[in-house]
């Protein structure tokens, strides 16, 4: 009741059961559209009922399937080659154990078990309609980021999903996510060890670690997602090179004048909001680097607190370090504008690209005599543009 199929041949084993060849699933009774391809489905029974007359199945095994799961009017999952075992006991309780499937070039494993199963209600579709769009926007959403990723056809991710709950109460429905990844790839940036474990529920994402590592460090995060208001938080650190996940995930480039072969050291919190206009995202944490050059002068290192908000970068209780000298304060950086509140020793080299070619500041520090015991002792607040750092 409720299913509509069409198979090739179909055959009683008394050792496997009932045995269909290539059998078709469709959507209606129109049989226009299809959902499932299983090339071989075989169900287990009850060999003594069978040879009664009666046909009582206690397990279906099916094998290289192909799935068609609809998430929007103009967009469906795609699961091929689906091999696993499925079932439904005396209590309604759906079973369902896929070892192996490909999901987007991805391996693919997939463990149900759902209670008060009743096959007439699949006809029915989900009774909640608002959860029905929030899944159906968040799949879209999600699927439309995963286009922009690769990976090596020879390591491909293993996704692991586990969904429990009854099917009475939708709500109640969770599922575990697990993926692993050797490497993967999004704009030309390349994360490897890559791991990610959470649970998806009726309207919130939580994940409880996603970790990889490029080739300096590595990062570690903790994150939820609320996916009714696409709004969602974050906790974590850092050991890679900070600069150029920015660049790629975010087009951010605000520190690319600083360079580096160490990563700085990074630890965050933040929120984030997902938008038609892209990601919204901001940050507070603590950093700290060594042996880094700014604008090719080196230094030795830098130590600061620091608020970051789209491209916008707030340090406070800074203090850089030179090998003659350091510096201590505050500096704003909002779109052009640089606002600083600074005491400093550094040496006049620090200073070059700040000062105009030909000026009179120029003229007099290039005309006088600096020594190896001589300092420049700065106080000053003031501001600059990112622009042309000669206008202060």
């Amino acid at each position: 009741r409720g299913i509509h199929a069409e198979f090739e041949s179909v055959r009683f084993s008394p050792t496997r059961g009932v045995i269909a060849s290539k059998v078709r699933f469709f959507t209606d009774e129109s049989r226009k559209e299809v959902y499932a391809r299983i090339p071989v489905l075989r169900f287990d029974v009850d060999r003594g009922k069978a040879f009664r007359g009666k046909l009582q199945i206690r397990r279906a095994y099916l094998q290289d399937a192909q799935l068609t799961i609809p998430v929007s009017d103009d967009l469906s999952l795609q699961i091929s080659d689906l091999t696993g075992r499925a079932s439904v006991d005396r209590h309604n309780r759906l079973r369902l154990e896929a070892d192996r499937g490909n999901l987007g070039g991805m391996n693919f494993q997939l463990n149900i078990a759902l209670d008060d199963f009743k096959i007439e209600n699949l006809r029915r579709g989900p009774e909640s309609r608002t959860g029905t769009e929030r899944w159906s926007n968040f799949t879209s959403d999600l699927l439309k980021e995963l286009n922009q990723w690769s990976f090596h056809d020879g390591a491909p991710p293993l996704l692991k999903l586990e969904v429990k709950g009854s099917l009475n109460r939708p709500t109640s429905i969770r599922t575990a996510i697990s993926l692993t990844a050797p490497e993967l790839m999004r704009n030309g940036y390349i994360m490897k060890d890559v791991g990610l474990s959470g649970e998806l529920g009726n309207r919130s994402l939580t994940i409880d670690t996603l970790s990889f590592s490029d080739d300096t460090g590595n990062l570690s995060l903790q994150a939820h997602y609320d996916l009714e208001d696409k709004t969602g938080g974050y906790h974590g650190s850092s050991s890679i090179q900070i600069s150029d996940l920015l660049r790629n995930f975010l087009q951010d480039d605000s520190l690319s004048e600083i360079i580096s072969p160490r990563p700085p050291e990074v630890n965050a919190r933040g929120k984030f909001s997902i938008h038609e206009d892209g990601l919204q995202l901001s940050a507070v944490g603590s950093l700290f680097c060594e042996h880094f050059s700014f604008l090719g002068i080196p230094f030795e290192n830098i130590n600061s607190e620091f608020s970051w908000q789209n491209g916008d970068i707030y340090l406070r209780n800074l203090t850089v370090k030179h090998q003659q000298g350091e510096l201590t304060g505050e500096v704003k950086v909002q779109d052009d504008l640089i606002q600083y509140r600074a005491k400093t020793s550094l040496p006049f080299s620090a200073y070059r690209p700040f000062v105009r070619e030909k000026s009179g500041l120029e003229r007099f520090l290039t005309e006088s005599e600096f020594t190896e015991k001589s300092r420049i002792l700065v106080d000053a607040r003031g501001t600059v543009w990112r622009s042309n750092l000669r206008d202060w």
